[in-house]
Formats: C-alpha cells, structure tokens, sequence
C-alpha cells in the first residue's frame, strides 16, 4: 500500500527543511557568539592618566609601555600608610631581599605578594631575591633585618594590627593584619614604586 506524497513546504521535503532549519540555528549560535558574545565586557578603568583593565590574570596597565598586574585599584590602595622612605629604598637599590616567616599562617598570601613584587621591581632593573626569616629544608637564603645593609636592604613581611609598609634603618616592613590586607599593602607599594600612585 503506497502512503500519500511527503509533504512539500516550498518545494523542499521534510528532511531538506529540517536540515535547512538545523544548519540555520548552528550558523546563528556562531555569529552571536563572534558578534555579542565576544563583546568584551571587562572592565576598564582610568586613574592618575594610566588604564587599568580587569583580565584574568588581575587588574592590568601598562608602566613605561610594560604590563603590570595588580590585584587592588589604586583608589582601593591609596589609603595605605606607605612610608617614602621603603620607597626609596627600593627605587635606589639593584638587589634587595624578600623575607618572612616560613611558618606564618598568611603564608600563601606573602608568598603571592613577594612574587608579584619581584616581578614588578625587575621591569625598572631591580632584583628581589625570596629569603625566609628561620631556616627550612628548602635551599632559601636566611636573610633577616640584621642583614640588611644601605645597599642590599630587606624587605619583610610581618603580621600586624595595622596596614602600612615603613622603613626602619635598612628595611622595610610590610604589616597587616590579614592576607587580603598584606595583598593591599604589596600593590599600594608597587603603586608608589612605578608612580601611579605619588602621595
């Protein structure tokens, strides 16, 4: 028994629309996504004449035609107490030391910190060398503030009931009460330290 003629829309049978129809949605998805989809939607900002967007990697601006990355805006650090003189200490120096207490319970947040200091000091041609304050297993210089000469100043990090960076002698201390005020104080530093910041 023959079934009636598959029905025709436009001249086309059922499976040619479908496939018309299917082929129409993949292609659509694809432009929306070329199109509104990869609309770029980070967030920009603009302090003291440089730009900052918001990536992947942290808050991102260009220094001397270099990318910088931060984890805090300016205006979130600039009420940071960040003595000039840690400032300068840094900026007149080739080599300084990053220390603290292998055993602190910010740990990760001051190993995260010296890093990102280490790698913003090398673009103006400075080097940090990591250091802990007590000895460990690990082949980690034991460098503390009695180290520290007027050319290879320490830099350390400490737990405190207040944020600031400030400079005794020949190093600098980096104080705060938390991990996210120790990451704070670290890009209100490099703030000062690239000129972003200059109060």
């Amino acid at each position: 028994m023959k079934l009636g003629p598959e029905k025709r829309h436009l001249g086309l049978s059922n499976k040619a629309l479908f496939s018309i129809i299917v082929g129409f949605l993949m292609v659509s998805s694809v432009l929306g996504y070329v199109f509104i989809g990869r609309s770029d939607s980070t967030e920009q900002y603009d302090y003291n004449g440089f730009k900052f967007e918001r990536t992947g990697s942290g808050l991102q601006t260009e220094v001397d035609g270099m990318v910088v990355y931060f984890d805090s805006l300016p205006q979130q650090a600039e009420g940071i107490a960040v003595d000039s003189a840690a400032v300068d200490k840094i900026r007149n120096t080739r080599m300084f030391y990053i220390t603290s207490n292998s055993t602190s319970k910010s740990k990760e947040a001051i190993a995260k910190s010296g890093f990102d200091i280490s790698k913003a000091v090398a673009l103006k041609g400075v080097y940090a060398q990591a250091a802990f304050i007590d000895p460990t297993k690990y082949s980690i210089p034991v460098v503390s503030c009695s180290n520290a000469t007027p050319f290879v100043p320490v830099l350390t990090f400490d737990r405190a009931n207040e944020t600031s960076v400030r400079a005794e002698g020949n190093c600098i201390f980096i104080g705060a009460p938390s991990d996210s005020e120790f990451i704070r104080a670290k890009d209100a530093l490099l703030y000062r330290f690239l000129g972003i910041l200059t109060n």
